[in-house]
């Protein structure tokens, strides 16, 4: 007869969240995307892919958040900075990145992806003509709807060239306006 004895082993089970906002994208300008990770028993490994599913290099400004972990709260925060140069060929109208997670102290655990939306910001420009008679001054604007920042400058043209390099330049009065 065989003696049975109960055991019990205890399995340690880490739970953590992802949180990977989506973004709204223009042209021209940098823009970040954020992954936060929190429930972290240590930091973790966090890496980017981008809409061909192909892994970012340090080159497009990645910041995996090591140095952010906070061992108290568990939280770390990656980040990654996508430049202009780099906007400019992400598909239109939305296009999906990924934040990729794998536990250091549980090597053995798969790593877990996570989609981020990148969507392209559409923008309105509404131009205000008017009459004027000959030789009397004249307003002319714009109106730009759909924007969450600021255009460094707006460039006005006369034909092909812009305002600022006519000979009579000094004839015209430029205001970029605000947000």
């Amino acid at each position: 007869e065989q003696n049975t004895t109960d055991l019990e082993t205890v399995v340690p089970l880490n739970v953590f969240s992802v949180t990977a906002d989506n973004v709204y994208i223009t042209p021209g300008i940098d823009h970040v995307v954020t992954c936060s990770i929190s429930g972290l028993s240590a930091a973790a490994t966090i890496t980017f892919k981008n809409y061909n599913g192909v892994a970012i290099t340090d080159s497009q400004i990645v910041d995996d958040g090591a140095s952010s972990f906070n061992n108290s709260g568990g939280v770390q925060t990656a980040t990654l900075t996508l430049k202009p140069d780099i906007i400019k060929d992400i598909p239109k109208p939305t296009s999906t990145y990924k934040c990729i997670v794998q536990s250091i102290q549980y090597s053995d655990s798969p790593p877990q992806e996570n989609d981020i939306t990148l969507q392209w910001l559409s923008f309105g420009i509404t131009p205000t003509g008017m009459e004027v008679q000959e030789n009397n001054q004249a307003t002319i604007s714009c109106l730009i709807t759909g924007i969450t920042q600021a255009f460094d400058s707006v460039v006005w043209k006369k034909g092909d060239t812009e305002i600022g390099s006519l000979p009579d330049f000094s004839n015209y009065i430029k205001d970029d306006g605000d947000l």
